[in-house]
């Protein structure tokens, strides 16, 4: 390992001097430096008086050679990670760690919902990376768990569950955390489903806002009104009208008592009367939502110069309104594993429960099967967690406003990949 790193060393090295332009008496090497780094690079040199150092903007033609170094610090650095796992952006693309981060963290949190989980994963995320050597990326992983970890706590209280255990059925020293305790989703499905679904439209509409400031950032005035604020507008739209539907469909799913919410009806007899139902803002999204839909359809194909093929390509984004439905049914996903975490912790407090009964070994099989039981089903939900809330980012976040496919900024520089060089005072 020793030798595979100090070769792969002199190999770079022979590769940046085969780049370079060398006579008798002079040199010339060319290369990419970041920004911040050019005041200490012109420190450096003037130890050099003889060495001449010119740092100049790229052109056209190498703007799509510009390599990337994302640079983000703070509690977003870690969520770099997922980004890198999809693929760099390029050079002119906005980078999207800062605003993928809030959401994975609290996806993977709606994933675990159980308290007691988030505090393992914290006090886990914590020590590992402290007894054992896991690397840079290792470090952001456990940095980027640690974050969603104190996130899980917080849903864990606000839904009521620490290891598998209802905070309401605990003794009274925990009465401050059972007053935080909104809703129990294992009894109130239909209300965690609710939630799970107005994130993930909040979630789309980042998305779509975000290749909005990207064409104003560049200037496209018409392309941002026309198919991104569009768009906001039909999603906007629909998620108002559909509000009164789900007063009804969350009453249904936690009473037998309706709660106001309007029945809904599919004749079109029936149509303008339930309109005139409808309270004000509904109605308003109704208007938004017809607006939204023309527009999109009448300029969506605008490029076209035939008005055969303008509006049938203005015709097809309007069916991707259906798409949009797909979209954020995915966000059910939450539901399912946070569902699915909850139920398996009852299960393990049961199995304990039912072997302690044994005589002499049932204590003991009952911490045996507490404790790998909760540990073993953190580990199983907590990747399944990681696996879907990636998904979430990568096929409805990312597709409405990232490309990728930046190539990473790589410095020549000593950094092996089995080896670690640390300098120290005095020497290496």
């Amino acid at each position: 390992m020793v030798f595979y790193d100090y070769f792969y060393d002199q190999l770079k090295e022979k590769k940046a001097r085969s780049s370079s332009g060398i006579s008798r008496y002079t040199f010339f090497l060319e290369g990419w430096i970041k920004k911040d780094d050019i005041v200490a690079l012109k420190k450096i040199m003037k130890e050099f008086p003889r060495v001449e150092a010119v740092v100049r903007k790229p052109d056209k033609r190498e703007s799509s050679k510009i390599p990337v170094a994302l640079s983000n610090s703070g509690l977003f650095k870690p969520f770099e990670l997922v980004t890198e796992l999809y693929g760099l952006p390029r050079y002119i693309e906005i980078d999207p760690t800062p605003f993928l981060a809030p959401f994975f963290a609290l996806f993977l949190a709606l994933c675990l919902t159980d308290g007691g989980y988030g505090i393992l994963l914290v006090i886990f995320s914590f020590l590992i990376p402290r007894k054992i050597q896991v690397g840079e990326g290792g470090k952001k992983l456990f940095s980027m768990l640690f974050i969603s970890g104190l996130v899980t706590i917080l849903v864990g209280t606000l839904t009521g569950g620490i290891f598998g255990i209802q905070i309401q059925n605990l003794p009274s020293f925990f009465d401050p955390l059972k007053k935080l305790s909104l809703f129990n989703p294992m009894q109130q499905p239909m209300i965690f489903l609710v939630i799970a679904l107005i994130i993930g439209v909040i979630h789309l509409l980042a998305g779509i806002s975000l290749e909005m400031i990207d064409n104003l950032r560049r200037k496209n005035i018409t392309g941002a009104f026309l198919d991104q604020v569009t768009w906001i507008l039909i999603i906007i739209g629909l998620l108002l009208v559909a509000a009164p539907f789900g007063k009804g469909f969350i009453s249904q799913g936690t009473s037998s008592q309706s709660s106001g919410g309007i029945t809904l009806t599919l004749s079109p007899s029936q149509f303008l009367l339930l309109l005139e139902k409808m309270p004000w803002y509904s109605r308003a999204g109704f208007i938004f939502f017809l607006f939204g839909g023309i527009t999109l359809f009448l300029f969506a194909g605008r490029k076209s110069k035939n008005i055969g093929k303008r509006l049938a390509k203005g015709a097809y984004e309007v069916y991707g309104i259906i798409q949009i439905f797909a979209d954020i049914l995915s966000y059910s996903r939450l539901l399912a594993l946070g569902l699915a975490t909850s139920v398996i912790a009852t299960v393990v407090n049961t199995i304990a429960s039912m072997s302690g009964g044994i005589p002499i070994l049932g204590p003991v099989a009952a911490v045996l099967i507490l404790v790998l039981g909760h540990i073993g089903n953190l580990l199983i939900n907590a990747l399944s967690g990681f696996i879907h809330t990636a998904r979430l980012q990568f096929v409805e976040f990312f597709t409405k406003f990232y490309e990728g496919g930046g190539r990473k900024f790589e410095p020549l520089r000593r950094e092996g990949k089995y080896t670690i060089i640390r300098e120290f005072q005095g020497g290496v």
